[in-house]
Formats: C-alpha cells, structure tokens, sequence
C-alpha cells in the first residue's frame, strides 16, 4: 500500500540531499552505486532488522477522521520547525549553475495560519531550522561566488528580512539537521580537511568559542544530528552512535540500514530506517543509565516506504511517509501498539514537527504547510 518504488525514490531522496550542498556528477554516481548495492542487500538486512525487534510490527490503522488545514503555501518546503506560535519554513526559491539552492526562512502563525513573512532571505543551501530561546539557528552551504563556506548562522525568531548572523564557521551543510541544541548548547557537524570524516562541535549559547566534542566517519548516506542533556547522536555507515555532551569517543546506539532521522526524550532514542521496499520503521532502544547498559531495540510501527521524518511528545511518536501520491502522516505511542492514521493522500510530505495540541508537516509536491489535531 505503501510502495511507490523503493529504489528509485531513495536515488532520488538521496540526490536531493547532496544536490542541496553542492553535490557535483561524481558524488551523484557514487550515491547511484550505493543504491544498487543497497537493493542487493535489503533482503539479508530485513532478515537483521526483524530480528533485532522485540515488538511485533503493527500495520497502520485508521483511528478517526482528521482534518488537513492547509495554513500556506511555498514554492519548494525543504524545512519545517515550529516555537512559540510560529512555523518557520526554508523555502527553495531557485537554484544556480553549481546547483545550490537560493532559499527563504518563512515565519508564519500556527495554528491560524496566514500570509508568510520572510525572517531571512537568499540563504544559499540552507538546511532545517532549530528554533532556541529567541532565535533561529540553521545552516548553509557555500556561496562560492562570495568566496563563502558552508556555515552555521542565526536570525531572531520575529525578524523581518534580517540578515542572518554567523554563529560558527565549517558546518557541514549537507546534514539535515545540521545542528542540534540542549537547551544550553548548540551541537553541530563541521566538515574536516578529510572529506570521509566529520568533526561534531559544541557552541554555548550564552556565547564562546566552539569546542570539538568528537570525531566520526561521514559514511551515512543521510547525515543528520539530534542530541539531549546527556549525548549527541549521528548516522555512520549501518548504525547510530553517540557520544557524551562533555566529549568522549564515539560508542554505537543500534544498526541500520538506512536512517533518515532521529529524536531523543533522554530515556529513549527514536529513528526511523528503511532497510528496503516497503520495510520502513520506527524503532526506539533505551539509552544507557547507571544501573547498566539499555535493552534490546524495539519496532514500534512498520511497512512503510520512507519515513523520513518524526517528532515527539510526551506519549507518541508522530511520522510522515515520504510518497509522490499517498504519502501520510501518521501516530505510534511510544511504547508501541497500533499505527493511527492520521491524514493520508500527501504529496512528498518531508519534515513534521508538533506542539500542544497540533501536528504539522510540509508537502514538497505541492508546496504547502499542513496541520491537523493529535
């Protein structure tokens, strides 16, 4: 019910990704080679995955009729945060000869919607924003053109076509999100002379110099960064490692195939993967504590293409599948058990976010920024 060509549409999502940082041919080839080899393996790596569970997959089920308000449209929505009533969105406005993006960071009120207000504008291969406090934090790619590197930047959350501020230099652009906070700390990936090799920083928000918390392989296909009170967390090729906030060396979390996000409430770690063809999944494992090491990981929803994208509350876990004409948004409890079905019939739905009492995401194939109740 979910499928829509595994393969080709990871070629794609993959494409996009580096395409946004600068990608040139030779990368696209490599990422072409990579998901050949992938389809080669998703059978063994299937056979891995419902292993490694202790949670029977649930097949996505309808709870209740919810309604899809649609609060504005975009040209291209690459990514979403929402804080404090608002939703800021990075919209793709064009694109040049080395194929960055020219985007816009959109402020618009939630949940009455309404006309979007540029709070950043012309950010060349901008990522998803982080909202913290009062600003908003992201990062773009280089500007070759003005002889600019990829950089992590800030603009206040109630700007109105500020200029962004530069907060660090060397963030790995390609990563989505490239940059995390604690609440207290901003934790970012920063490319290194080594291009198989990334640096993870840690920048105070109260201010001060970035500090190298780790070093780790760029293997992953999709880089991304999440981090808590107590660790950071990323993608190498076939698992998730972390590491302590405070530094350390990097230690694994859990295998995968094909991670596409993840998220922490300190007790758990949550991602998604998809091993192959309509085997995506929403998994979680308990993170270590000091009476020992953490259990076993679990699969709490499965059967899914490409679910690239979650959030969390205090009880669920809210995700989107990825899918040209039937993507959905959908909700799990942490503890696992049925999969509510909470909006299907989207087009490429990508990035989700969520706040008391709503849930919202971004449609790329029709450019627009959804809500509907929990």
């Amino acid at each position: 019910m979910f499928s829509r060509g595994w393969l080709g549409a990871a070629v794609l999502l993959a494409l996009s990704a580096a395409a946004s940082a600068g990608c040139d041919e030779v990368q696209r080839k490599k990422d072409l080679t990579a998901a050949t080899e992938r389809k080669e393996a998703s059978t063994a790596a299937s056979a891995s995955t419902n292993a490694a569970s202790t949670t029977p997959a649930k097949a996505p089920e309808t709870e209740k009729a919810h309604t899809r308000t649609v609060l504005a449209r975009f040209k291209k929505p690459k990514g979403l945060a929402v804080s404090g009533g608002s939703a800021f969105v990075m919209d793709a406005l064009s694109g040049d000869k080395d194929q960055n993006e020219v985007l816009d960071l959109l402020r618009v009120p939630v949940p009455a919607g309404g006309e979007p207000v540029r709070a950043a504008t012309k950010l060349r291969s901008a990522g998803t924003p982080i909202v913290v406090k009062d600003s908003v934090f992201f990062a773009t790619g280089g500007d070759k053109p003005n002889g600019a590197a990829d950089r992590l930047l800030k603009v206040a959350a109630d700007a109105s076509g500020a200029a962004a501020v530069q907060v660090a230099p060397k963030t790995l652009a390609l990563a989505d999100p490239a940059v995390a906070s604690d609440g207290t700390n901003l934790y970012y990936l920063a490319a290194t002379d080594d291009k198989a090799k990334l640096d993870v920083m840690r920048l105070p928000l109260a201010g001060g110099a970035p500090t190298k918390v780790a070093s780790g392989d760029r293997s992953a296909r999709v880089l991304f960064i999440a981090a808590d009170a107590k660790y950071v967390y990323w993608p190498e090729a076939g698992r998730l490692v972390k590491v302590p906030v405070a530094g350390g060396e990097p230690k694994e979390v859990a295998k995968v195939v094909y991670a596409w996000a993840a998220a922490s409430d300190g007790n758990y770690l949550y991602w998604s993967d998809s091993p192959g063809e309509n085997m995506g999944t929403i998994r979680r494992i308990k993170l270590e504590s000091p009476s020992g090491p953490g259990t076993a990981a679990e699969t709490l929803a499965s059967g899914f293409s490409f679910p690239v994208g979650l959030a969390l509350d205090d009880k669920s876990v809210f995700f989107v599948n990825y899918d040209a004409e039937d993507g959905g948004v959908y909700r799990v409890a942490k503890t696992g058990g049925t999969t509510a079905t909470l909006i299907r019939g989207q087009k490429h739905p990508k990035r989700i976010a969520v706040d008391e009492r709503h849930v919202y995401w971004i449609n790329v194939g029709e450019g627009t920024l959804s809500q509907t109740d929990k």
